[in-house]
């Protein structure tokens, strides 16, 4: 198989995975399980797989120095326990739809602060973020706004 192939493979098994991942968090939450829990056990099972897998493939990857050890460590704690607890906490208060959308928006924040941008980049991450914002609106209670504002001029003219 070769690179191109393998590769889009991969993304459609990662996305597979990911877009389940809050479903699971839900359930697991439902079941008793606290949002601490649920990140762990994430956390823990993703790295037992990943370390048996690279086990197989090179063990040298997992060579590091003190230094290495530090950084991947923090790394682990902050970045990804933080995020994983902020994103089972969102799946718990809010469709998980909209968690799992907001959560995407990560590309947007990389480009905005990292990167320097043309205009329709720009535009680009503008309409992005919009759209985040627009999501957050309850549909129903804007849909009732109309609806009254439509009825009160209505009323007005007649």
């Amino acid at each position: 198989m070769d690179s191109k192939k393998k590769g889009i493979g991969l993304v459609v098994i990662a996305t597979t995975f990911w877009g389940m991942m809050g479903i699971t968090s839900r359930k697991l939450s439902l079941s008793g399980l606290s949002t601490f829990d649920v990140s762990f056990l994430r956390c823990l099972i993703a790295g037992l797989l990943f370390t048996f897998w690279i086990l197989r493939k090179d063990k040298n990857l997992l060579k590091l120095d003190i230094k290495g050890i530090i950084i991947c460590s923090l790394y682990g704690i902050v970045a990804f326990a933080s995020s994983f607890i902020s994103y089972n906490i969102s799946v718990e208060r809010i469709p998980i739809s909209i968690a799992t959308v907001l959560m995407f928006t990560n590309p947007i924040w990389v480009t905005v602060f990292g990167e320097t941008l043309n205009l329709i980049q720009i535009l680009g991450a503008i309409i992005v973020i919009l759209a985040a914002v627009i999501l957050e609106i309850d549909i129903k209670v804007f849909i009732n706004n109309i609806k009254l504002n439509l009825n009160l001029k209505k009323e007005e003219s007649q």
